[in-house]
């Protein structure tokens, strides 16, 4: 198994967006289709719903879990908490 990280940047897109390649498939999350495409993250979220409801894609195929961090490297959704 090959990986891959491709940084793209496009002269149209205001941040480049980074591009991982496994196997010779391409993996995205919700934010870097929202840049690529240009819109927000609700709306491909809406549209990926749409395109697993109308069965085109089969989610247990095409979607991968991988641990999304903000720009400051937290993982989002996730608190960490120290008791003193």
């Amino acid at each position: 198994m090959k990986n891959e990280i491709i940084l793209y940047q496009a002269k149209e897109l205001p941040s480049r967006i980074e591009v991982r390649i496994e196997d010779e498939t391409v993996w995205l999350n919700q934010d870097q289709m929202a840049t690529l495409f240009g819109r927000n993250r609700v709306a491909i979220t809406q549209h990926i719903g749409n395109i697993f409801k109308e069965g085109e894609l089969d989610e247990e195929v095409v979607c991968k879990d991988f641990l999304l961090t903000t720009q400051h490297g937290a993982i989002k959704g996730k608190s960490q908490t120290r008791k003193i």
